[in-house]
């Protein structure tokens, strides 16, 4: 018998008794009773996933195949835009020396580095899809196994993935909905309220969208994630380290040293810190002023929130996921854009927008919680409430474990 980790999401063999995950250590109960008194475990009744069928258990089953339904959907898209990806790489190709590249960082508005022309700027474009296909082999590959297990566990009782599930592409899922909820309700309320945000003229050619949007998805991580969060964690960590004289300790494993390196630049390191979250609120503001020269100031706060998911996913997944989410938004107009125009497309976009829209709420006041209880809470003195509770029933909906 297996049990999954309430904590983590990992899935682990069940002794029989309460034992500790080894991935983090959280207490876990054995659910080995509960199914001593089920004649066949795949046949457990529906009490089972989510206990007897009151008003409040009906809700949160309507509530879980909701958001199974928005991340199958999600996963359905987010497969044609990867689909357009691998258009683009030849579509864009050909035009090479037609492309201008400009590498830049953000002071917060975008200050370019280098103008790129002809075979720079085409050698730039491959350095752009290579790290996306590698950022995309990387989201799926090292995590197929439990991922192939949260599928399992998922579609034969029709229930979405634990949020703590832990795997990279759950949790951008779950991200991409967060910050798609508060997108609409912010740009509704704006556009109630008489404004008119603008936004600038794209490109009417396609390539040249393929180009912008695929660049925009890799080079804006790079300079927001890595350069304002990895970078500035790592000269903290070095400044520290020399000042309590464990600089050289710390450097006389060279393959453990450069690691920790990579560890910081590239994320996933996990690790939560005050100063890591003042970083990723700092990158995200950095990233939402960015945005006002091309767009207006009404552009500002609605990125700087998707740049507190991006700079989540970088520093619990990595890079990769970051890259991922951002390209999930960007690519989103594209494949719409290059689908059937028909009433019969629409119809099932715009269904398909309203569900995600929808399952957003569940997920922006789940991570918006966990966001609030960082800064409320720091330490890890935060219990859950008694069982059988108010308290106990709200925490639940939001996820906390």
């Amino acid at each position: 018998m297996y049990t999954k980790c309430s904590h983590c999401g990992e899935i682990l063999v069940d002794p029989g008794t309460e034992f500790s995950c080894p991935k983090c250590g959280n207490k876990i109960q054995s659910r080995a009773e509960f199914f001593e008194a089920v004649e066949v475990v795949d046949e457990a009744p529906p009490s089972a996933q989510f206990g007897e069928p009151t008003l409040y258990n009906i809700f949160k089953a309507i509530s879980s195949g909701g958001c199974l339904l928005a991340i199958l959907s999600y996963t359905l898209i987010l497969s044609i835009c990867i689909l357009i990806y691998f258009y683009a790489v030849p579509a864009v190709g050909v035009h090479w020396a037609e492309i201008s590249a400009i590498p830049f960082v953000l002071l917060p508005s975008p200050v370019g580095l280098v103008v790129l022309q002809g075979y720079a700027a085409a050698a730039y474009w491959v350095f752009i899809v290579v790290l996306f296909g590698g950022s995309l082999a990387y989201f799926v590959w090292p995590e197929r196994s439990h991922l192939k297990r949260t599928v399992l566990d998922s579609l034969p009782k029709a229930r979405a993935p634990s949020r703590s599930n832990g795997t990279t592409f759950v949790i951008v899922a779950q991200l991409f909905f967060a910050i798609l909820f508060f997108d609409y309700i912010y740009y509704f309320t704006v556009e109630t309220g008489g404004a008119s945000p603008s936004s600038p003229n794209f490109p009417t050619e396609l390539w040249k969208n393929l180009y912008d949007f695929l660049n925009a998805s890799v080079w804006e991580e790079i300079a927001a994630r890595i350069l304002l969060i990895g970078a500035p964690l790592l000269v903290i960590l070095v400044i520290k380290s020399l000042a309590q004289g464990t600089f050289g300790e710390r450097t006389m494993d060279t393959n453990k040293a450069l690691r920790r390196v990579a560890r910081l630049l590239v994320g996933g390191h996990g690790e939560f810190t005050p100063i890591t979250v003042g970083l990723i609120v700092f990158s995200s503001l950095m990233f939402g002023f960015a945005h006002a020269p091309g767009w207006d100031l009404w552009k500002v706060l609605p990125t700087a929130v998707s740049g507190l998911g991006f700079g989540y996913v970088y520093v619990k997944k990595g890079v990769h996921g970051a890259i991922l989410l951002h390209f999930s938004f960007d690519y989103l107009g594209v494949a719409e854009g290059l689908m059937p125009n028909n009433a019969a497309t629409q119809l099932a976009l715009g269904i398909i927008l309203i569900l995600w829209v929808v399952v957003g709420l569940v997920y922006f006041i789940y991570y918006g919680a966990k966001m609030v209880r960082f800064f409320a809470e720091p330490d890890e003195g935060w219990h859950r409430p008694p069982e059988g509770t108010g308290t106990n029933r709200v925490w639940d909906i939001l996820g906390w474990n």
